[in-house]
């Protein structure tokens, strides 16, 4: 049986220090409770605010320093986490979940069908599946 928390909280604009925390504490309170996927929601890392200045000033490619930093800091939970992030990858933005385990990126998806007013970012093209049993 697998056990899956999901955290809501109030928005975290362009504060990834604060969402970090978050993902500490909410794992803090949950891993006692045997959870073994924790999720949390879209754009989550650097705040769901979709205008080009904020895209464009909170984006992080996978792999760079920054966003390695910030794996590292995530090493030590032991659940799978799922967390939305602002993605770029050469000149494009993502509106992307990543998969990461003890601070390792798994994968991501990249949201395939953006709202209207998400125009700033590019559409993912892929439907990945993940194995949580594997970690």
């Amino acid at each position: 049986m697998m056990r899956v928390a999901a955290c809501q909280t109030e928005e975290i604009f362009g504060d990834v220090g604060a969402a970090v925390r978050v993902v500490h504490d909410f794992a803090g309170c949950t891993e006692a409770a045997g959870s073994d996927l924790l999720l949390f929601p879209e754009c989550f890392l650097q705040g769901y605010l979709v205008t080009e200045e904020h895209v464009r000033g909170q984006a992080l490619a996978v792999g760079s320093p920054e966003c390695d930093e910030v794996l590292a800091r995530l090493a030590g939970i032991r659940p799978m986490l799922v967390f939305g992030m602002i993605e770029r990858d050469g000149g494009a933005f993502y509106n992307t979940a990543l998969v990461v385990a003890g601070g390792r990126v798994l994968g991501r998806y990249r949201k395939m069908f953006l709202t209207a007013g998400e125009t700033v970012f590019t559409a993912g093209r892929d439907y990945p599946v993940f194995d949580c049993g594997t970690i």
